[in-house]
């Protein structure tokens, strides 16, 4: 991570279980976790996987993104690539999904620069 454009805040959805387990009723909170998945309502606990579509910033299972194919965020409805904006969440280290994921953000920070270099000669002609 070089920079802020390489981060992105996550739309994760809330999980009303997790809320009514910590309101004091003496509920193990351990046991319920805090997000879901909007799509499949499956906790976001660690034993599945969970992915970010970058574009939107929208949190969702890999399961829901698989099943339901199409290019569009079933959460907020935004347009995505599934090449370049599905980020797996927390990849194991080392893994193929780790590797993938950092070079999806090294293409996204060289298109960035590219547009951005593009934007200035286009805007120094208009003189």
């Amino acid at each position: 991570i070089k920079s802020l454009r390489d981060v992105k805040e996550v739309r994760f959805t809330p999980n009303p279980a997790f809320a009514e387990s910590s309101n004091g009723n003496g509920g193990d909170e351990s046991t319920v976790a805090p997000f879901i998945c909007p799509v499949t309502s499956v906790e976001m606990n660690g034993t599945l996987k969970f992915v970010l579509l970058w574009r939107c910033g929208c949190a969702l299972s890999e399961r829901a993104l698989k099943e339901a194919k199409s290019a569009t965020c079933h959460v907020c409805g935004a347009a995505f690539n599934e090449e370049e904006d599905v980020v797996v969440l927390n990849p194991e280290e080392g893994s193929q999904e780790e590797k993938e994921n950092q070079e999806r953000m090294e293409r996204r920070r060289a298109e960035a620069k590219r547009a951005k270099k593009e934007g200035k000669k286009g805007s120094s002609s208009g003189g």
